[in-house]
């Protein structure tokens, strides 16, 4: 799988650059930035024989399809094949994602320990309501003591960063404004970005001291 797996495609640019080339040639042109962006450094080969098997064609039609695409978009150091823009695009993307990680890390750190903090004064109701709240399924092979085990002790598993049946119960008195999509959202992103060293000591400390602090309207991305 690549590093990226999604690349950056600005629309008028591409068009302005290539909007002259026949459709063979601009498809061509496309596969030729994807294999790029897919390969290691983001460079290829500057050899006629591995562009051939890559690309599926003869040496004769790497010469006569592909060379003229690589002379005019591309750059070459004699030994590899790059291009400018791609290449600023993908350090970019790198950027951006290593960002992401550690603006995640920092509030999720800083959420376990809002939960601590908090957990004497969160109260347990079981209101019931008849508005919009959160609704949970208990998977059939999930055995609850275990699951309560994990939770408490911070253990990594598809379920154990999910709010517990009790704390899913307060929420529906002190919090109908909540979903499940929203619940999920955030457990997919602490999923994601966490490693298991970074998992709460206890989760449902950490749920609740996190929707304390969430405004009324849902969660803030």
């Amino acid at each position: 799988m690549a590093q990226h797996p999604a690349m950056p495609l600005w629309t008028d640019a591409l068009l302005a650059d290539c909007g002259h080339l026949p459709d063979a040639d601009f498809g061509l042109y496309l596969k030729l930035l994807i294999v790029m962006w897919r390969s290691p450094g983001q460079r290829l080969p500057n050899n006629n024989e591995w562009l051939a098997r890559r690309f599926d064609r003869s040496i004769e039609r790497v010469e006569s399809e592909l060379r003229p695409l690589v002379v005019e978009f591309c750059q070459s150091d004699g030994n590899w094949i790059t291009q400018k823009r791609l290449s600023a695009e993908f350090s970019f993307v790198t950027k951006q994602r290593r960002q992401k990680i550690v603006a995640a890390k920092a509030r999720w750190k800083k959420e376990k320990g809002d939960a601590g903090a908090s957990e004497p004064h969160m109260p347990h109701t079981h209101t019931h309501t008849h508005t919009k709240s959160i609704h949970t399924e208990t998977p059939t092979d999930t055995d609850p003591a275990r699951e309560k085990s994990g939770r408490e002790n911070g253990a990594s598993g598809h379920d154990v960063l999910r709010p517990s049946p009790e704390i899913v119960a307060s929420f529906r008195g002190e919090r109908p404004d909540l979903d499940m999509r929203q619940i999920q959202a955030r457990t997919d992103e602490w999923r994601e970005f966490l490693g298991d060293k970074d998992r709460p000591r206890n989760v449902d400390k950490s749920w609740r001291g996190f929707l304390r602090k969430t405004p009324r309207q849902g969660f803030n991305s």
